[in-house]
């Protein structure tokens, strides 16, 4: 009898009302399409890989810096060692840098190009070429106004630190006078030149010790 209650119940609901014996899941209706999400609305932007830009930077120089002192640092002797090409400062009695003196050459492969010059005494000749600059310091200076190197500062070495009793011989006549370093440059001026020696080794050291004011600074040369 419950069967044909159930059978009679499902044929006044309607035969799709009832599946498996129970009324069937009412079907969602559609949604309202203002409750479905638009492809319009703006989405969130996922982050990109995009690395944040920075300030640019000046890229150091593959240029040395220009110093005027020589790179080569100090000797045994305590001298500050020169070598071709290098710049060193001149310091006056004041303690003021007065001159920039750039050692260019330093040879002993030369030859003399004077009308009056003579066979060196000792062993061989000694060609120094210098660029010379002084400062509008030097007009300062209380004793010293002019700047020169004279070759009674420079005092030859050999090797073994033997020091020659004669370094100049008979240089003075060795080249034209407007080949020589001038004897004297004022405040704010520059020059080059030449100074030659008369050396009696074949190799060996110039040490140049200047007599200008108070300046502590000696500086060596190898040849």
């Amino acid at each position: 009898m419950k069967r044909f209650g159930v059978l009679a119940i499902c044929l006044s609901w309607g035969l799709a009302g009832c599946v498996g014996g129970a009324p069937a899941a009412e079907q969602p209706t559609d949604v309202p399409a203002a409750a479905q999400p638009s492809s319009d609305e703006p989405t969130s932007e996922a982050p990109t890989s995009e690395e944040p830009t920075e300030e640019p930077t000046e890229e150091p120089s593959s240029e040395e810096p220009t110093s005027a002192e020589p790179a080569g640092g100090t000797s045994d002797r305590g001298h500050i060692m020169v070598s071709a090409g290098d710049t060193f400062e001149i310091t006056g009695e004041s303690g003021s840098v007065v001159a920039e003196v750039t050692l260019t050459a330093i040879e002993t492969d030369r030859s003399c190009n004077s009308d009056f010059d003579d066979p060196p005494e000792n062993e061989q000749f000694l060609f120094l070429d210098f660029d010379v600059k002084t400062l509008t310091s030097l007009a300062d200076e209380e004793f010293f106004n002019d700047y020169s190197i004279n070759p009674y500062d420079l005092v030859v070495l050999d090797n073994d630190g033997v020091r020659a009793k004669d370094s100049l011989g008979s240089s003075y006549f060795c080249l034209d006078i407007d080949d020589y370093l001038p004897t004297a440059l004022g405040p704010g001026e520059s020059s080059s030149g030449t100074v030659v020696l008369d050396v009696p080794y074949e190799s060996g050291i110039v040490v140049y010790e200047p007599f200008f004011g108070n300046s502590s600074e000696s500086f060596e040369f190898e040849f």
